[in-house]
Order: structure tokens, then C-alpha cells, then sequence
């Protein structure tokens, strides 16, 4: 939930947070995503990302 680690993440994967999706079903880690301006989807169980896309 560390800002500090998706900022990480997009710097060393030279990544444009906007363009940048984050999917996870726990709220302080897509608010620590989306305060470093990921793109972010919450799931809410019983919701999968296979739910996403199908």
C-alpha cells in the first residue's frame, strides 16, 4: 500500500502511471496506486478478474 513501491516499480519499469493498470481487492493498496496516479480497478469478492474480461 506504499506509495513508495509503485513509484518503484514505474520507474524501473519506465512505465507512464496513466497508462498504468493496477487490479487488487484490498482498498490500501489501490489507494496507494491511484495516489501515485495508476489507472486502478478494485475487485470486491466475489468478484475475479476473469469477471473483468469475460
Amino acid at each position: 500500500p506504499y506509495p513508495e513501491s509503485f513509484l518503484y516499480i514505474i520507474n524501473e519499469q519506465n512505465l507512464l502511471p496513466a497508462e498504468t493498470l493496477f487490479i487488487d481487492d484490498t482498498i490500501k493498496n489501490i489507494e496507494g496506486a491511484k495516489s501515485v496516479g495508476l489507472q486502478v480497478i478494485h475487485l470486491v469478492a466475489p468478484q475475479t478478474v476473469l469477471d473483468l474480461i469475460l
